[in-house]
């Protein structure tokens, strides 16, 4: 995840209009538990395609994961929304 986090850092500097590299950087730390770095990516996804609602709906299940700290990552949060 670290070396796609790098790449899609690249695809997002060389694509600054697309919002789904910034979308799939936010999932990867996400997952890493780089939580505040995960809704950084989904708000800034947002503000390059506000109707992306996995990106909506990213920034509120990180939200809530931060709201309890020591608490595992939950993958099943994104049922539908995150790719497997």
């Amino acid at each position: 995840l670290h070396q796609a986090i790098k790449e899609l850092t690249a695809a997002s500097m060389n694509n600054p209009f697309i919002a789904q590299p910034l979308y799939n950087r936010a999932l990867a730390r996400y997952r890493l538990g780089d939580i505040s770095g995960s809704i950084a990516d989904f708000k800034q996804a947002l503000t390059k395609d506000a109707s992306m609602i996995a990106a909506s709906h990213g920034v509120s299940v990180a939200q809530e994961t931060l709201t309890a700290p020591g608490t595992p990552v939950d993958l099943e949060k994104w049922s539908g929304v995150l790719p497997s």
